[in-house]
């Protein structure tokens, strides 16, 4: 949770200066420790996890929001690796769950010119997919961020915009953030009835959806009206409750508000020292999360509250830290302050020049706050204080500057109309060679295109007729062997057994016994060697019958525990896809038996809408992957040829004593 800035003007003194909570659409609990528990390693455990793209952009959105506020970089790290993936799946709620955390982090860093292009394709995305809640997620980063930029009638049209969809789609604790929003924004305008109005209806649905955190922060924001109308006792009571609510839900943003409120209060007591006391914590602590926001209103208050002691010297160093925060930041609102203050210290020390600038630069940024068509008086002013320039100065050479070019204007304006003219007609003609040269580069590409995709279908196409070539060989060798090899042997057999009637001795002798038991192995090596080379029971019963079928083999031939998982039903392959696929599976589990000294494994496939699954597992002794780079072996060559053949990928993970994993997501619409 970020809390947002506002200040007042208050009849008690010229800058209040201080924070209320200006609450995001989530708001999280225990920050430090979320930031302990979550680490880069758990993200990238969660890109390599056996398990669907899905479910890993959802994982890794859930741990972007969880993070916004504790760690906004690591927030970052998570949310980018789930919009690649949500992109690259085409999954539209992944990319918008992504780009609403990637739009928060940038408004808590005061990005604002990012948080307007995330939220702009946010809001042309929920309207075009019908996403409700990610419409009302936008709009209340955009209105946040008008408040941060002094535009609040344009925030509170916002927040009224989220209150028509509230009516639809109705979600009380959205409701709760808008209506405390729409106070702090009155509360700004100097309106503070409809403030309080407002953080009532706000107060009342804290109460229905019983959290301790919303109800402390928006009891803080009525204490600051109460603050600015002089109800101090009442202010202070609010804010020491508010205190201990954000040490309760242990949450590091509302302690430095409330922090900062309570140290305004003790000022305007005269309690300094305590004043003083309650302000440095708030500094400490926003520098310890990384709050530029509330270093900057710490350093302001400090100057204040200097300035209310009389020592103007330090109370000038404390306003010029405060004020280069704020440029960096962009913040008009505290400008504002900055300003008044300014004005009042220089005062005080008898620099009326420099007064006079202060007080000219505050009038031009309230202006600018109600009124934008002001922002180039601003900043023209802004520049007159920086060079501490007087403005009659100024207007004298403006003057003289104006009869100087008058007699002139008439020969500059046709000059002016001769150049314009002639740049008009050079742009035209850059743009069009620009446009051409684009056009080219297009057709080139476009070219280059074609020329691999069709490389890619030839090498395809050649693919497919080899290992068609490959499957027909084993089938002919399959046949020949059962009805050429394995016949011969069943006569011999047979020829055998005449012989022991007719011939006693070879009884005596043990021939007649080895020498049938030879034939019985060789008959039975012949039913292994061709049904590896085309299994009846792929034709039989379908690729999940001879996975099964396979993997019985592997427990009573092999030994081997295997944990069998198959979801297959409603799949429909040709005869081509599912001898691919059973060959992938031998491949890799033949792999297991003569190479990972395992004695578990884990097969699973499992079919969705628009995909396949298959991995294979192994406790065995595992292996170092970097030696498979540009020397894999023929049967990793192998089970690839036959995942591309199949438009799919392969992922294999494998770690030396911790066994192999091997992830195969296969399309079942592959567009070839």
């Amino acid at each position: 949770m970020v809390s947002g800035r506002i200040t007042h003007l208050s009849r008690h003194s010229w800058w209040t200066g201080l924070r209320t909570g200006m609450l995001f659409a989530c708001m999280w609990m225990g920050l430090h420790t979320l930031r302990a528990q979550i680490t880069m390693d758990s993200i990238q455990a969660i890109v390599t996890a056996p398990i669907p793209d899905t479910t890993k952009v959802l994982k890794l959105t859930k741990i972007g929001e969880r993070l916004r506020y504790a760690d906004p970089s690591l927030s970052d790290s998570s949310s980018v690796r789930a919009l690649a993936l949500a992109r690259k799946m085409h999954f539209i709620k992944g990319v918008a769950f992504s780009m609403v955390n990637l739009s928060a982090t940038n408004l808590i860093r005061g990005n604002y010119s990012e948080v307007e292009q995330y939220t702009e394709k946010l809001l042309d995305l929920a309207i075009e997919e019908n996403l409700p809640k990610i419409q009302l997620d936008a709009l209340g980063q955009q209105a946040i961020k008008l408040y941060h930029q002094g535009r609040y009638h344009d925030a509170l049209q916002v927040h009224f915009v989220r209150l028509s969809i509230l009516d639809t789609f109705p979600i009380l604790v959205s409701e709760l953030i808008t209506y405390n929003n729409i106070g702090i924004n009155y509360e700004r305008l100097e309106e503070p009835e409809k403030a309080l109005e407002y953080y009532q209806k706000a107060y009342d649905l804290g109460v229905e959806v019983d959290n301790k955190y919303y109800l402390a922060a928006i009891g803080a924001n009525m204490g600051v009206i109460h603050k600015t109308l002089g109800n101090l006792a009442k202010a202070k009571e609010l804010f020491i409750n508010s205190i201990e609510a954000a040490h309760e839900v242990n949450n590091p943003n509302l302690l430095v508000d409330e922090t900062s409120n309570l140290a305004e209060v003790y000022m305007l007591e005269e309690s300094y020292l305590d004043a003083h006391r309650y302000n440095r914590e708030s500094y400490t602590l926003a520098r310890q999360i990384g709050d530029p926001n509330g270093m900057m209103k710490a350093q302001m208050q400090q100057g204040n509250i200097f300035y209310e002691e009389g020592k103007y010297d330090a109370a000038q160093a404390s306003l010029e830290d405060s004020r280069r925060i704020a440029d960096t930041l962009g913040d008009n609102e505290e400008r504002l302050n900055l300003y008044e203050l300014f004005h009042k210290n220089f005062a005080a020390q008898g620099r009326m020049d420099r007064a006079y600038q202060s007080a000219l630069l505050y009038a031009a940024y309230r202006d600018s706050i109600f009124n934008l068509e002001k922002t180039n008086e601003v900043a023209a002013l802004e520049t007159k204080f920086q060079t501490a320039e007087k403005e009659k100065e100024i207007a004298e050479q403006a003057i003289e500057l104006e009869k100087k070019t008058h007699q002139r204007n008439r020969l500059f304006a046709t000059v002016l109309f001769i150049g314009l003219l002639g740049l008009s007609i050079f742009t035209v003609l850059m743009l069009r060679l620009r446009e051409n040269r684009k056009l080219a580069k297009q057709n080139e590409i476009i070219q280059q295109q074609m020329i691999a995709s069709l490389e890619k279908e030839k090498k395809i196409m050649s693919m497919a007729s080899m290992i068609d070539g490959q499957e027909s060989e084993r089938i002919r060798i399959a046949k020949d062997l059962h009805d050429g090899l394995g016949g011969l042997l069943n006569g011999v057999r047979t020829q055998m057994g005449r012989i022991e009637k007719e011939i006693t001795k070879l009884t005596d002798l043990d021939l007649y016994a080895q020498t049938n038991k030879m034939m019985a192995e060789a008959s039975a090596e012949v039913r292994r060697i061709s049904q590896n080379l085309m299994p009846s029971v792929l034709r039989l019963e379908g690729l999940q019958g001879a996975i099964e079928d396979l993997c019985h083999q592997l427990e009573s031939v092999h030994g081997l525990e295997v944990d069998l998982h198959l979801q297959l039903s409603g799949l429909t392959l040709d005869e081509t896809q599912e001898t691919f696929l059973y060959r992938i599976v031998q491949e890799l589990t033949n792999n297991i038996v003569k190479h990972a000294q395992a004695n578990e494994v884990m097969v699973q496939a499992i079919s969705y809408e628009d995909h396949l699954n298959l991995i294979i597992e192994d406790n065995g002794v595992g292996f170092d992957t970097s030696i498979l780079e540009g020397k894999s072996g023929i049967g990793v060559r192998s089970v690839q040829s036959r995942v591309d053949f199949l438009s799919g990928s392969l992922d294999l993970s494998s770690t030396p004593d911790l066994g192999t994993s091997i992830s195969i997501n296969i399309p079942l619409n592959p567009k070839k």
